[in-house]
């Protein structure tokens, strides 16, 4: 399922808690639904686009939770956290904003190409050469430094990268496997990885049970903690 976030209008002097804006989701290049938010700390609205017949909100929910990766906790030490901080399983409302900020970074690539050389350099990051994009120019730098990758002339994978660095969106799929290396997966990181787990061509049944373990003791550290405000509450 592709998710794309077209003609978005953000209104900036009416952002409080969260970000004003207005957009229209895209389905598989389908017009899906109207996004919006008031820029009070509500969540986001969607209504459905005329004549849309494909995947409810709900459906589309629980797509992104078992294919796109979570976001991490609010706490990155696993012993500071705590009993909710168990990150946040991807859904449509933190898709679109995590598409937010892409969406901006993509125009301003855009007006860069059009008088700047833009390269990603062989140690990730992007830089920018003050020189018009001519063949000739393209053609001279390619020659000259061979160990970078020039955006201008590059394809869309490239392209896309580029975008992600403007908009210094992570890789949060690296991060859960880094977290999974330092053993301190968080419970959504965990119902992510268990879907992983079950597309695979040989399923890890270790694997599965030590993340059902996980999902397990994420739901008993909340339920004492709320046994604890329960029994500190005033008879």
């Amino acid at each position: 399922m592709k998710i794309e976030l077209k003609n978005l209008q953000i209104a900036a002097n009416l952002s409080e808690e969260t970000t004003a804006f207005t957009a229209t989701v895209h389905v598989d290049g389908r017009p899906a639904f109207h996004a919006s938010n008031e820029g009070r700390g509500g969540s986001d609205r969607f209504h459905v686009v005329a004549r849309y017949t494909g995947p409810s909100v709900r459906e589309i929910d629980a797509w992104l939770a078992d294919n796109v990766a979570p976001s991490g906790p609010y706490e990155a030490d696993p012993d500071k956290r705590r009993p909710w901080d168990t990150g946040f399983r991807c859904d449509l409302e933190l898709m679109v904003g995590r598409l937010m900020p892409l969406v901006a970074a993509e125009k301003a690539l855009k007006l860069m190409l059009r008088k700047k050389i833009v390269v990603l350099g062989p140690d990730g990051k992007i830089y920018e050469y003050k020189t018009a994009p001519t063949p000739e120019a393209l053609a001279s730098l390619h020659r000259r430094k061979p160990d970078e990758q020039i955006v201008n002339d590059s394809n869309e994978e490239i392209r896309a990268r580029a975008v992600r660095l403007l908009a210094q969106e992570p890789d949060y799929a690296e991060e859960v496997y880094a977290r999974q290396r330092r053993g301190d997966v968080t419970k959504a990181d965990a119902h992510w990885l268990l879907a992983q787990d079950a597309r695979a061509a040989r399923p890890c049944p270790d694997l599965q049970v030590h993340l059902q373990a996980v999902i397990a003791a994420a739901d008993e550290r909340l339920a004492a903690y709320r046994r604890e405000r329960e029994a500190a509450l005033p008879a």
